[in-house]
């Protein structure tokens, strides 16, 4: 036979539900970011082609493939900016409320 749970035990149980939707709320947080990161260099790189800047798109448009080339410029904005949101993210995350 089992003898019931004390009021003490709980408030121990519902404070193991509240740290589980803390964590979930910092994963949340991390993907947010990451979407930010990737959305910025989608429009770096996105703006960097469209205004010709060093003369990218020119560069581009020469090659065989100029599509697959200016995807693949604009994939590699999104590895270069993804990281660096998040390495904010995480450093700033301490002084979140």
């Amino acid at each position: 036979m089992t003898r019931p749970l004390t009021k003490a035990q709980l408030s121990l149980m519902a404070a193991q539900i509240d740290g589980q939707r803390q964590q979930d709320a910092f994963i949340q947080f991390l993907m947010r970011n990451m979407a930010l990161g990737a959305g910025v260099g989608i429009g770096i790189a996105s703006l960097i082609l469209l205004t010709d800047t060093f003369g990218l798109f020119s560069l581009i448009r020469g090659q065989s493939d100029p599509i697959a080339t200016a995807f693949g410029f604009i994939v590699s904005g999104v590895m270069i900016f993804s990281p660096l949101v998040l390495a904010v993210a995480v450093g700033r995350a301490g002084y979140a409320r």
